[in-house]
This record gives C-alpha cells, structure tokens and sequence, in this order.
C-alpha cells in the first residue's frame, strides 16, 4: 500500500489517500482497508467484480449485473446504491457508478469532447458516492476501482477528478468518519506521490463544491437506493 497524501477535514481530522497496485478487493477486506467500494458498472471484461460483490453483499450476480446493465445503458447519469445483507459480513455496501463508454456519456458529452475523461461526470459521481457511504453506512474506508470504459487507457485525469472530489468533500463535511480513500488498480498509479501531494492541495484551495440534483428512489426493504445526478 502507497500512502499519497493526508487530506485534512474542516472536523478536524484526516483522511489519508492511498494507492495499492498488487492487492485485491478480498485482501483489503481482511486487512480491514476497505468497508465500502465505488465501482465501475461495467461487467464482463471490465472491473465490475461480480462474485465478490454477490458473496460480500449477500446478492445475487443476477441482480448485480441488472443493475450494471442498466447503468450502462440509461443516457442519464445513475448509480445504484446497493447495501449489505450478509449477516456480520465486512463490506458495508457497494456503489455502481457509469464508467467512459456508458451511454450517459455518449448522450451528455459533445462530440468533440470525446476521448479525455469527463470531468463532471467522475467528480459527482464521486462526492456523491462518499456522501452516500459515510452519511447511510458510516463507511470509513473507502475504495474505488479504475471508472475507465474497457479498452480505453486508465486516465490519471480520472483520479485527479475524484481526488478534487474528496478534498472539496473533506472541506464541507462535519458528518464525515471517513478515514482512509483508496485506488485500486487505477491510473492514479501513474502519479507519483509528490505530484499527487500537491494536486490534492491544489484542488482543495481552488473553489467550493457546487450542489447539483440529486433524487433517490428506494430500494425494496431498505436495501439501497438508485440514485439519478442531473446538473
């Protein structure tokens, strides 16, 4: 594990940012690393990790590559918010989030913007996804996978987004336990820890979070939400 920065919270505390190239999501689990995850819906060859999510979560692959499906394939931007319902079981909950190829990007991003990540999508879905997990799971420990679409290269540009999307977070939050953010297997791997120190900085002085729509819809028996993002 690659310690990358410590982000300071208006609470008072820190949230450390960490980066692990080699490890696995059942490894950080038994190293209590990670309690919930944001991941990229996209199945198949992609990073959408299926039989872990189906064996951590308590829920079948079926209904996990539903939601995946359908994530992929809606033009407006949707997560799902899918919580635990494994008795004792480690993983609080997971996010499934759209990823470079879905179909929300094709529709909401200009023809001529195509091809370098899209900043507003991986930044919201990002603040989103931590608010989600601290303010309903009290997560703590958070790890997101790389959101690229498969075949295309694992942009670092996307972990700068979700990075400004921490630190504008860590700047609001008085709600917030959250101690440790990770990546996963990401292009955050091509920054190198000094670099990655100051975007962090950078970003954390450079503005305010701007408040978009965000509407949930329940799951059956309390078990999540879908989430919808406009802006």
């Amino acid at each position: 594990m690659s310690l990358l920065d410590k982000q300071p919270t208006c609470a008072g505390g820190e949230i450390e940012i960490f980066y692990e190239a080699d490890s696995t999501l059942a490894s950080l689990l038994v190293t209590e690393s990670m309690d919930a995850l944001i991941t990229s819906a996209e199945g198949g060859l992609g990073p959408l990790p299926v039989k872990f999510l189906s064996q951590e979560l308590g829920i079948s692959t079926r209904e996990i590559i539903q939601w995946a499906n359908e994530i992929s394939s809606r033009a407006d931007v949707t997560m799902v918010a899918l919580r635990s319902r494994k008795q004792g079981g480690k993983l609080r909950g997971a996010i499934l989030v759209p990823f470079g190829t879905a179909d929300c990007c094709k529709t909401l991003v200009a023809p001529e913007n195509r091809g370098l990540p899209w900043r507003d999508l991986y930044y919201n879905i990002t603040f989103e996804s931590i608010v989600y997990a601290c303010r309903n799971w009290q997560a703590t420990k958070l790890v997101t996978n790389h959101l690229s679409g498969c075949g295309q290269e694992c942009h670092p540009l996307i972990a700068a987004c979700q990075c400004e999307a921490l630190a504008h977070f860590a700047q609001d939050a008085t709600f917030t336990g959250l101690e440790r953010f990770g990546f996963l297997g990401c292009g955050c791997g091509t920054i190198k820890c000094n670099s990655f120190s100051d975007l962090s900085q950078a970003v954390g002085s450079t503005g305010r979070h701007r408040t978009i729509d965000v509407s949930k819809e329940p799951l059956q028996n309390n078990w999540g939400d879908v989430i919808r993002l406009k802006w």
